[in-house]
C-alpha cells in the first residue's frame, strides 16, 4: 500500500505547513511514519504535541486544517468546552472576547466574583466572626487554626484585618 492510500481524504488533510496529516476526529498523523502522534495534557487541559523543539496546542492544528477562518480570528473555541475533545466539528474561531463570552453564556463559567460570592472562596465572614470569638475567648492563632481546620497562616491573614475586643 503506497503513502497515498493510507490516508482517507475524506476524514484526513495534510497541515499546510507541518508535515502532518489531520483527523477529523481530532487525531494527528506523522506524514513521514504514518504513525498517530503522541499527545500530551498541558496543565490547564489542552492536548499538546511537539514538532521540533517546539510545542502547538492540538485543536489549533486541528482547526487550520478543518474549519474555515474567513474573518482571521485568532482563538480556537471548544463549543462543548472539553478542552481535549478536538474534533473538528466542537471547533470553531472567536475572538478573545467571543471564547469569553461563550464561557460565561453557554458554558456557566463564573468570572469576576469576589468575597463570599466566589466559587474559591475558603474563608468566608462567617467564619472569620467564628475566628474573632475564639481570639476574644482567648484561643491563639494556632489554637484557632487548629480547632477550625485552616492554616495558621490563613487564620494570622483574616485574623490582622480584624479589629478585636479587649478582653
Amino acid at each position: 500500500m503506497s503513502d497515498k492510500n493510507i490516508f482517507d481524504p475524506e476524514i484526513f488533510k495534510k497541515h499546510p505547513k507541518f508535515p502532518l496529516m489531520v483527523c477529523v476526529d481530532g487525531r494527528i498523523f506523522s506524514i513521514k511514519t504514518s504513525r498517530e502522534r503522541a499527545l500530551w495534557k498541558t496543565r490547564h487541559g489542552y492536548l499538546q504535541l511537539a514538532i521540533g523543539r517546539t510545542s502547538y496546542l492540538a485543536h489549533r492544528l486541528v482547526a487550520d486544517v478543518w474549519v474555515e477562518n474567513k474573518d482571521n480570528k485568532p482563538e480556537v473555541n471548544h463549543k462543548n468546552g472539553i478542552k481535549h475533545d478536538n474534533r473538528s466539528e466542537n471547533l470553531e474561531w472567536a475572538t478573545r472576547r467571543e471564547n469569553i463570552l461563550h464561557a460565561r453564556d453557554v458554558l456557566g463559567s463564573k468570572f469576576g466574583l469576589s468575597g463570599e460570592q466566589s466559587p474559591h472562596t475558603k474563608i468566608m465572614e462567617s467564619h472569620i466572626l467564628i475566628f474573632k470569638n475564639l481570639w476574644n475567648e482567648g484561643y491563639t492563632h494556632k489554637e484557632i487554626s487548629r480547632l477550625t481546620g485552616f492554616s495558621l497562616s490563613s487564620v494570622q491573614r483574616r485574623m490582622g484585618v480584624i479589629e478585636y475586643d479587649s478582653v
